[in-house]
């Protein structure tokens, strides 16, 4: 998302569409991350995603060239210096629900998940209970238990997405698009 916000070279977010448009592109990753820029800032990502009025603007522009974007969003942050609360996790989810409204085909939630070779990883790996996945939460975060934020990923999937969402992410292999 932080390319199209701030393409630079003296670009803007509509040129970069309408050359994927020209190109045959007709679906793309959109790596939104979260609404909540401390996490992004804890987490080295880039705190530009969480402006939510412009990536708004961005969605509806691509959908009105008829592409097809699947946002990405990250929920359960936590670092040395932060941990993300349930309110920040709900605020990214409604980020996530806006940004589906403006069009995004398809809305994935990930769990933030402490991955060897990651500046996070030496402070968090005793946590981590041998999880790599996005799709299954390793830590305990927010006052959630894993398993806890685990059930909670998949019922705001649900919730975003439609009730079927799991089902068709399944059978497509396609994040449900």
């Amino acid at each position: 998302m932080f390319k199209l916000m701030k393409p630079g070279h003296g670009l803007t977010y509509k040129d970069l569409v309408d050359k994927m448009t020209e190109s045959g592109c007709y679906r793309f990753y959109l790596a939104i991350e979260s609404a909540n820029p401390r996490s992004l800032g804890e987490s080295h990502k880039p705190t530009i995603n969480a402006q939510a009025d412009k990536a708004e603007e961005i969605v509806r522009y691509i959908t009105s060239k008829g592409l097809q974007a699947v946002g990405g969003f990250m929920i359960g942050f936590k670092s040395d210096g932060h941990e993300e609360t349930f309110e920040n996790m709900r605020h990214t989810v409604e980020y996530a629900k806006r940004l589906k409204g403006a069009g995004l085909a398809y809305v994935m939630l990930f769990i933030y998940t402490a991955l060897p070779g990651t500046a996070v990883y030496p402070s968090l790996k005793s946590y981590t209970r041998g999880y790599t996945s996005h799709e299954r939460a390793g830590l305990s975060v927010g006052g959630l238990t894993a398993e806890q934020l685990t059930e909670l990923r998949i019922n705001w999937m649900r919730e975003i997405n439609g009730d079927d969402c799991i089902n068709i992410a399944d059978s497509t292999k396609n994040w449900g698009i």
